[in-house]
């Protein structure tokens, strides 16, 4: 049976729901909720309910009104049964759109008017939009047009051309580099998962030939920030074959163009393709042949695997090298 709106003045239900809708500071979690509900712990299930709510999660409304209108835990109340569907219905939750229109027609006409009032106040303060500006970041649409460019040339908006990397072809391409060498550093009877860690490599050769693997071909993708001075910081290596120490030092202590965005300095987030990362496929097999395999040889492993370990650096190493398992 519906609750009555004539037993009870309005200012008195905006009272109550008041007090029902202050909300704990921490935000509740949605799986500790459900586990409560279904072990009918229905106190504990609302105040987790309540507090996930409380930063716009659907679900959270949506059971909310479940139990006030089945009166699990609480007193059966349709009114504010009506207010947490309705909530949920703002984000077009499972069926609560239905429910919050069958409540409505369920309704005599002034009462209904006051109820739609009422869901209205609560929207205002606590529903989608309300919460999206309190705690989710707004785009500012106007700006999409703008680009960040790098130092007093605002038609720069690329970095590839300001990394001087002819550190990097040195070290690619030393004077001291033997092919043979290097091939006995990465030969057959290393194992692929030895070869992945740099650390190994000094252990498992000669001082000569970990010498020479030193001065020799590597391939180094890295991940890094751009602080307001040009600086790098934060250099995070996300695929490394061969021994990029000295890139990594060298890459470190490259100052870039200052990125800005409508003439104010900002913090940027570059990848940058060091050694043998900016040669296509071609380049690899006809300059560095030996490697040029064992990455054909762990591209094919990793396209065999359906672990994420394995796709990822797959997907780097056709990104840079072009599909290697096909060649």
């Amino acid at each position: 049976m519906f609750f009555s709106l004539a037993k009870c003045k309005f200012i008195q239900f905006t009272s109550i729901l008041l007090l029902l809708i202050a909300l704990p500071a921490l935000a509740g979690n949605i799986s500790i909720a459900d586990n409560y509900f279904l072990q009918k712990q229905y106190d504990l299930a609302n105040k987790e309910y309540l507090a996930a709510a409380e930063i716009g999660n659907p679900r959270a409304s949506y059971q909310l009104g479940i139990m006030h209108y089945q009166g699990l835990g609480t007193k059966s109340n349709n009114i504010k049964a009506l207010i947490w569907f309705a909530l949920a219905a703002e984000h077009h939750y499972e069926n609560s759109a239905v429910i919050v229109e069958k409540l409505l027609i369920s309704l005599p006409t002034k009462q209904k008017e006051k109820a739609i009032a009422l869901v209205s106040t609560f929207q205002q303060s606590f529903g989608k939009q309300s919460v999206q500006s309190k705690y989710y970041p707004q785009l500012l649409t106007q700006k999409l047009n703008q680009k960040i460019h790098f130092g007093d040339n605002k038609e720069n908006h690329q970095l590839d051309s300001f990394i001087d990397d002819d550190f990097d072809r040195q070290l690619s391409f030393s004077d001291s580099l033997d092919e043979n060498n290097f091939d006995d550093c990465f030969s057959d009877d290393i194992g692929d998962d030895d070869i992945d860690s740099s650390d190994n490599f000094q252990d498992m050769t000669t001082q000569g030939n970990f010498t020479r693997l030193l001065d020799g071909p590597y391939l180094l993708i890295a991940d890094y920030d751009i602080a307001l001075d040009g600086s790098i910081r934060h250099i995070n290596p996300i695929q490394a074959i061969g021994m990029p120490k000295d890139a990594l030092y060298n890459l470190s202590i490259t100052t870039l163009p200052k990125p800005k965005f409508i003439n104010n300095g900002v913090h940027f987030v570059n990848r940058a393709y060091l050694g043998m990362a900016s040669f296509d496929k071609f380049e690899i097999r006809d300059e560095h042949p030996k490697l040029y395999s064992y990455i054909r040889r762990k591209a094919v492993k990793f396209s065999k695997s359906d672990l994420p370990q394995d796709i990822y650096p797959l997907h780097l190493k056709i990104l840079v090298s072009g599909s290697l398992s096909d060649s």
